[in-house]
This record gives C-alpha cells, sequence and structure tokens, in this order.
C-alpha cells in the first residue's frame, strides 16, 4: 500500500468518528461508509482490502475510544505506562472486527449494497458477544433524531445499523459504477429512509409519553469517586447525598434513587448501622450501589433499602475487565482501576428483577449491551445506576446516555438513569429524553415514572427467544 493509500482509510476512521454522540453527524458517517464500500469494490487484492481494513478500524477507534486513557489517568500513579498502549492495542484488536468484515465481502462474488450490509452488521453483532463484548459505539447508534431510532423497536441497535449500512452501500455502488442496478439500489435505499422515517413519526404521534403514579427523586451529587475511600472521604459522600435528597419536601416521592457508588461501604447481611441511618433519614425506599460483601467475594451491586432493611439487591453480571477484574489476576501483573485491591465477583443472575420496585436492574457497563436486558424477567421500568466520573470531560459520558437510550426503545420500557456527574436522565419508553441533569452539574430531579409501551417491542420478543434458543 502506498502512503498516499494509507491517509484515505486513517481519514475516514477518523470521520466516521464524528458520526456519534455528542456530534451525531450521521450523514457524514454514512458518506464514509459509502467511500469506504467504494474501495473494497475497487480494491484489486486481498492483502490491500487488510490494510485497508486495519487502518481505517484503528482510527476508527482510537478516536472514539480515547476516553480509556482517561480512567486508565485516574491512578496514573501506578498505570501511566498502559495509558497509551491500551488504547492503542484495544483499537487494532477492534479493528479486526471490521478486517474480518471487509475480506469476507471481498471474498463472495456477490457484492452489494445488501450483502455489504449483512456482513457489516453480523461483525457488529459479533462485537457485541465474543470475548465478553464491547459493543461501544455500534454503527446504528450514530442516529439521533428520533423518528428514526424508532426502528430500534423493531430490530434493535443491529436493525438500525443494517439500515444505516444499506444506505451507505447504496451510495458507495453508485459511486462505484453509475448503472441501472446501482440506481435501482440507491432508489431502494430512498424509499426505506422514508418508510422509516414515516414509521417512527407514525409511532411517535401514536404513543404520546403517559406517567405512572409512581415519583423517583434522581440525585446526582457531582462528586468524582476516582479518590481513596478513606473514612473522611466516605463520610463526605454519603451527608451530601442525604443533604441533596431532602432538599426539598419529598411527601409525594415513592422512590429516592442515587447512582454507582453512592454508598461507599461495604454492605452486607445482617444490616449494618449505616443501613438503617440511611433508610431513617430517607422515609422511603432507596434505590442505590455499593459494594456488596458475601463472606470473601464482593460484588458490585444495585441495593434497594427499605425499613432499615436490604429488601432486594442485584449483582451485577457484566464486569468491566482491567476496570472490576482483572483477567488472569494471578499472571498479569497489575490491579484493576476501580476503587480497592480485590476484584468484583460477577453476580450469576442476568434474569434478575427488583421485585419491589418492579424494575429491570442495568448497572454501569451492562446498558451498552442490547441482547442483556433480553434475559430479565418482564418489568415496568428500568433503573441505570453509573459511575461516569471515569470518562472524565470527554466525549464518552453523552455515547453512554445514548446507548442507554436505545434499550428504552428496544424493549419499550422507560429508563431511569442516575449518575455521579452526569448525564442522568429519565428516558421514555420511545426514547424521548423527557428531564435530565447535564454533565458537571449538581442536582435533583422529581419526575413521575413513564408507562411502558402497551404492547412487547417486535425486538424483545425475537432476541428473547432467540438467547433461549441460543441457551
Amino acid at each position: 500500500m502506498k502512503v498516499s493509500e494509507k491517509y484515505l482509510p486513517i481519514l475516514l476512521g477518523v470521520c466516521m468518528t464524528l458520526g456519534f454522540a455528542p456530534f451525531h453527524l450521521t450523514f457524514v458517517l454514512i458518506f464514509v461508509l459509502a467511500l469506504v464500500y467504494k474501495q473494497l469494490r475497487l480494491s484489486s487484492s486481498i492483502r490491500q482490502t487488510f490494510l485497508f481494513s486495519i487502518y481505517f478500524g484503528s482510527a476508527f477507534f482510537l478516536t472514539s475510544l480515547y476516553w480509556i486513557a482517561f480512567a486508565l489517568a485516574t491512578d496514573i500513579q501506578n498505570l501511566w505506562w498502559l495509558i497509551i498502549p491500551v488504547p492503542i492495542v484495544l483499537s487494532i484488536f477492534l479493528s479486526l472486527y471490521f478486517t474480518c468484515a471487509f475480506m469476507l465481502f471481498k471474498a463472495i462474488k456477490i457484492q452489494n449494497p445488501l450483502t455489504f450490509s449483512l456482513i457489516i452488521t453480523g461483525s457488529e453483532y459479533l462485537r457485541e458477544v465474543c470475548f465478553s463484548g464491547f459493543p461501544w459505539n455500534l454503527i446504528g447508534y450514530s442516529w439521533d433524531h428520533i423518528e428514526f431510532l424508532q426502528l430500534a423497536s423493531l430490530f434493535g441497535i443491529f436493525g438500525l445499523t443494517a439500515f444505516t449500512t444499506f444506505l451507505s452501500g447504496s451510495i458507495g455502488e453508485l459511486l462505484f459504477k453509475d448503472s441501472k442496478k446501482a440506481r435501482l439500489y440507491f432508489i431502494c435505499s430512498i424509499i426505506l429512509f422514508i418508510s422509516v422515517f414515516c414509521f417512527g413519526l407514525r409511532r411517535l404521534s401514536t404513543y404520546p409519553t403517559q406517567y405512572s403514579s409512581k415519583i423517583v427523586r434522581i440525585v446526582q451529587a457531582n462528586i468524582s469517586h476516582q479518590q481513596v475511600w478513606t473514612t473522611e472521604f466516605q463520610k463526605m459522600v454519603l451527608k451530601k447525598y442525604l443533604q441533596l435528597s431532602m432538599s426539598r419536601p419529598s411527601i409525594k416521592i415513592t422512590y429516592f434513587v442515587w447512582p454507582e457508588s453512592s454508598l461507599p461501604f461495604l454492605f452486607s447481611r445482617p444490616e449494618t448501622d449505616i443501613t438503617l441511618y440511611v433508610s431513617q433519614a430517607l422515609g422511603k425506599p432507596l434505590i442505590a450501589a455499593g459494594t456488596r460483601r458475601d463472606n470473601n467475594s464482593l460484588f458490585n451491586s444495585i441495593f434497594v433499602l427499605s425499613n432499615g432493611l436490604i429488601a432486594e439487591y442485584y449483582d451485577k453480571v457484566k464486569l468491566i475487565p482491567f476496570g472490576e477484574y482483572v483477567p488472569l489476576e494471578n499472571i498479569i501483573p497489575i490491579k484493576k482501576i476501580v476503587n480497592g485491591m480485590s476484584s468484583f465477583t460477577p453476580g450469576h443472575d442476568n434474569t434478575k428483577v427488583l421485585d419491589s420496585i418492579e424494575a429491570a436492574p442495568i448497572l454501569c457497563y451492562e446498558s451498552i449491551f442490547s441482547t442483556f436486558i433480553a434475559r430479565k424477567k418482564p418489568a415496568e421500568w428500568i433503573v441505570n445506576l453509573t459511575n461516569d466520573s471515569w470518562f472524565g470531560n470527554s466525549t464518552a459520558r453523552y455515547q453512554h446516555l445514548q446507548m442507554a437510550r436505545i434499550r428504552a426503545i428496544e424493549y419499550g420500557l422507560p429508563l431511569v438513569r442516575s449518575t455521579t456527574t452526569g448525564i442522568s436522565a429519565v428516558i421514555d419508553p420511545y426514547g424521548r429524553i423527557l428531564e435530565k441533569i447535564d454533565y458537571s452539574s449538581e442536582g435533583v430531579l422529581d419526575i413521575a415514572i413513564p408507562k411502558k409501551h402497551p404492547k412487547k417491542t417486535l425486538y424483545s420478543t425475537l432476541i428473547h427467544n432467540l438467547t433461549r434458543f441460543c441457551s
């Protein structure tokens, strides 16, 4: 590959990042993938396709996942030597998904926008399910216009990805060769574009937001949990959350909702004095997250504290590699990033629903997995607690919110999201962000939980049956 040929895939990879939050320049992403399609069609060898895909994928993932360096920098004294190599190595590894997809597309005889769309979508699905999965910024997340997002209720994030890549492939085919077949694909893409928009418009007009009688108070204290957990810090955190929770009358409140790491103590049964103290101070059930100890195991957990007791808890199932546990920690000589020396133990029940509040719990990183909620029992709403302070002032916090937003549309469930430093939000089952507390803000948000969609979405039915079949 000539030096000049290296610059194009790198430039395309960088530009594709602009398609995602907070920029949401979806048309840029579509045109980028159209040029990728054209280059694949023009490619003269497998070697050329391989190099193109590595440069393109590495540039995209490096500019899309640069925020990983922010998380490592929270313990710069011990992890300084990983700040540069980790994002680079991870980006090259993730680029292999594009590499396999592009080489498969180049190897098959039928090269058209439809096969391009199916192969890319398949590779994006594999990115979610293989090697514990890391489906950050799947192509479908580039859409911000809520009418188009309604497609997720039918076919999920992978349907949005297939839709996007088909549009790109149709443009790319026209750029590659202005033929009768290329014009036909382009016309089909326009019809599909209009159809998806009209479906979304009709769905949104048919189903306005409806509210339940349950009112939540979301608390965002804007405290970064990247500090050493001294006794003084723990007391300060608890005091801050209690002050904000009681900063206005709470007689109509059904639940208080605090984010991940808002309970910086070890919880276990029988309950400690902290459980009783918090429960009595609030007077209403509290949904919050902290660390649970069971014998010698530590769990990152969501708790429902009520009447001085731990009414229910959910242990996080999908842990962040190197953030909450270290794979092969007996061999790899580094510690995890999250405070504390011991690794967390993954929860064993991914079907768990918090029955006392009728909510499906997803903790932090779990919200980026489209298929994860499908395994859970039926619920009325989703509660998502997260600590986004690890992202620093990066694009990641906006992307994390966008991914959680798609979960609400996919499953037809409202989503209540509480974060440490923002962005906390309440989202209805159609993806409307009803209220939010912005990044780096301290605030309290009182709002009734929206009602769920009256019927199960097609996607939730499809993916539920698929996961049952696979298991």
